[in-house]
C-alpha cells in the first residue's frame, strides 16, 4: 500500500520523496506536505536528489564489480518497501530506518536477481554530510582488499573499515613497516598464514575454524604451532594476534597485487 502511494505520489510530483503517517505532534518543514487519502493523513517529504541531509536511519553502501544501477534499482525497490535509494557521489546508497532489513542475507538475495557477486558495507547511521563522506573514505580501501581477497564474506560493517584503514595503514607506515622482519613471512606458506588468520576471525576458537574451514583438528593445531616457529608469535595470545592479523593480511593483499 505504501510503497504503491510512493510511486503515485512521485510519478505527479517528478520527484523522489518518503511518505509516513501524520502525527499531530510532528514538526513540519518547509519540504513536507500534508495529504489526504482513503481518510489517512500522509506527510509527504520531498527528498533531494542526492541529498542525504534530508535521510535518516541507516546507510548502506552496495558494491558490485560491475555495477549495472538501473537494474539494482529495479530489483531493490521490488524487493523492499521501506528503503531509499540514492547515488551519492558515484556510490550506490541504501538507506532505510528498518535496521532489520537489510543484514548478512541480503548479498545472496541481490545475487539471485542481479547474478552478480554483491557487497554490502554497513555505514550505520550517518549525521552529517562531512560524516559521509569520511566513511565513504574509508569504504574505497575497504572495497580494495574486497576484490583482491574475492571473500565469500559479503557483508560489512563501520569496524572493517577501521580495521582494513589500520591494514593500510601498516603498509605505508614507516612504524609498522620495521616493526616485523618480512623476509620471516615469506618462509611461511600462504595456507599456514590464513589459518592463521581464519583462527583469528573465529574467535579463537580451534573446533569453530576446523570446522569453517574444513580442516582438521590436528592439523589446525599443526599449523598454528608451525606460525609460532617460524615467526615467533603465539597468535592464542591476543596482542600477539592482533599484530599478527594487522601485518599478515597487508602482507597477503600486497603480494597478491
Amino acid at each position: 500500500m505504501v510503497k504503491d502511494l510512493i510511486e503515485f505520489f512521485e510519478s505527479q510530483l517528478g520527484k523522489k520523496i518518503n511518505l509516513y503517517k501524520y502525527n499531530k505532534n510532528d514538526i513540519l518543514k518547509e519540504n513536507h506536505q500534508v495529504v489526504v487519502w482513503d481518510n489517512q493523513k500522509y506527510v509527504i517529504e520531498l527528498i533531494e536528489e542526492n541529498n542525504i541531509n534530508n535521510l535518516k536511519g541507516n546507510f548502506y553502501l552496495i558494491y558490485q564489480k560491475n555495477v549495472n544501477k538501473t537494474l539494482l534499482n529495479e530489483i531493490l525497490t521490488t524487493l523492499y518497501e521501506d528503503v531509499n535509494i540514492v547515488n551519492y557521489k558515484g556510490n550506490f546508497i541504501l538507506n532505510t530506518n528498518n535496521i532489520d532489513l537489510i543484514n548478512k542475507d541480503t548479498p545472496q538475495i541481490i545475487e539471485t536477481e542481479s547474478y552478480e557477486k554483491t557487497y554490502i558495507i554497513n555505514l550505520g547511521e550517518i549525521k552529517s554530510k562531512d560524516e559521509f563522506d569520511i566513511k565513504l573514505d574509508l569504504t574505497k580501501k575497504l572495497k580494495k582488499y574486497i576484490a583482491i581477497e574475492n571473500s565469500d564474506r559479503k557483508y560489512f560493517d563501520i569496524f572493517d573499515l577501521a580495521l582494513y584503514n589500520m591494514i593500510e595503514l601498516c603498509g605505508t607506515d614507516i612504524i609498522y613497516k620495521n616493526l616485523f622482519d618480512y623476509n620471516l613471512i615469506d618462509k611461511v606458506d600462504n595456507l599456514v598464514l590464513e589459518t592463521g588468520i581464519a583462527f583469528i576471525e573465529n574467535g579463537f576458537n580451534i573446533s569453530k575454524t576446523s570446522n569453517n574451514i574444513y580442516l582438521h583438528r590436528n592439523t589446525l593445531i599443526y599449523r598454528l604451532e608451525k606460525i609460532k616457529d617460524i615467526l615467533g608469535m603465539d597468535i592464542k595470545n591476543f596482542n600477539e594476534a592482533c599484530i599478527y592479523y594487522i601485518i599478515v593480511k597487508n602482507y597477503l593483499v600486497n603480494k597478491t597485487i
